[in-house]
């Protein structure tokens, strides 16, 4: 479950790029999606800290080849930091 760290930064991420590549007009609900993502990258957040509290910290598996990859780990100080962040 530590992904779900990983989950804000995804969206808010790929939202930007969206109206980076395709840039919205004036008053469009597209202009939401960023405060959308942002209050969902927070729930996950919140989320996170939940599981962290059910079953203390973790270490997702490593994402990527011959020990080069991405990896996210889930303790009080990540948690706290993205919640601060977030």
């Amino acid at each position: 479950m530590s992904y779900l760290l990983l989950l804000p930064t995804v969206l808010l991420m790929s939202v930007g790029a969206n109206l980076l590549i395709r840039p919205a007009a004036r008053a469009t609900p597209r202009l939401r999606l960023p405060e959308w993502a942002a209050l969902g990258g927070l729930l996950a957040t919140v989320g996170a800290a939940f599981v962290l509290a059910l079953s203390g910290p973790a270490t997702s598996p490593m994402i990527g080849l011959s020990g080069i990859g991405l990896s996210a780990r889930s303790d009080i100080v990540s948690v706290s930091l993205a919640l601060t962040v977030g």
